[in-house]
């Protein structure tokens, strides 16, 4: 079999570009082009209350499923059949059918995480005809964004993605994140973002709130952290009552 790096294999006549793309040439030469890494944009995106479908009702659909409904999606689930384990989501929409193009109405974003490739092809480019993202599970090359590796200590949100070229090692990586960003990391970032709202609304001066959010982001509040919750109440308190701007009420506030 010969592999090519560069070119494309010719669309059949009648074939659809989109669908025809993500199968790839069913035999023959194989166009790797596609697959090769790609450079993607990094985004955090709000899919709060906003229509996501996940077709596919097994495992991996599971997985997808249960990220969007924490993100606060409203999730819809496609499939002939599926798992008991789906059906147990609280919050989700399940539509027990093959799928079809209609079952993508009002969709923000779409992933295709069936054991078909026939199946998620047509999911593909059935979202680039209507300009809805779309991801293909494990398929790169028919994605119009992939997942990282994530990482959460509450707030927090590391994500790590090495642009598709190997999946293993960006888990690898998130693991040994793991070890340093600690579980000490979600209150500290809660108590941060209740200082930040008492500093917009207390503080005026733009030079003097960087100043601030530095202090409190130094290393002694993560120290304080990890001590617990009333030592760290009592590093934030001290940093506002430095700029003066902490009364007792405020202070409870924090």
């Amino acid at each position: 079999m010969a592999l090519r790096l560069t070119g494309k294999m010719p669309v059949p006549r009648g074939k659809n570009l989109a669908a025809w793309e993500c199968r790839g040439p069913p035999s023959g030469d194989c166009d790797l082009e596609a697959t090769m890494p790609r450079t993607y944009y990094p985004i955090m995106l709000d899919v709060t209350d906003r229509r996501c479908v996940v077709v596919g009702g097994g495992r991996v659909a599971l997985q997808k499923a249960s990220a969007l409904l924490e993100a606060g999606a409203s999730v819809r689930v496609v499939a002939p059949r599926i798992d008991d384990a789906l059906r147990g989501l609280c919050g989700v929409e399940l539509c027990e059918a093959a799928y079809g193009p209609a079952l993508l109405d009002g969709a923000a974003l779409v992933v295709a995480a069936t054991d078909s490739p026939e199946v998620n092809a047509r999911v593909f480019a059935d979202c680039r005809a209507r300009g809805v993202l779309c991801n293909v599970v494990d398929r790169p090359e028919c994605c119009d964004f992939i997942l990282p590796s994530v990482l959460r200590r509450g707030l927090l949100t590391v994500a790590v993605s090495t642009g598709g070229a190997s999946p293993s090692l960006a888990g690898r990586l998130r693991r040994r994140l793991e070890e340093q960003f600690d579980a000490a990391y979600g209150p500290l970032l809660e108590a941060l973002a209740a200082a930040r709202v008492l500093v917009q609304r207390r503080v005026d001066d733009e030079t003097v709130r960087r100043r601030i959010a530095a202090d409190l982001a130094s290393d002694e509040l993560l120290k304080a952290a990890r001590q617990g919750q009333t030592a760290l109440d009592s590093a934030v308190r001290r940093v506002l009552e430095h700029y003066g701007i902490a009364d007792d009420d405020d202070a409870n506030a924090v």
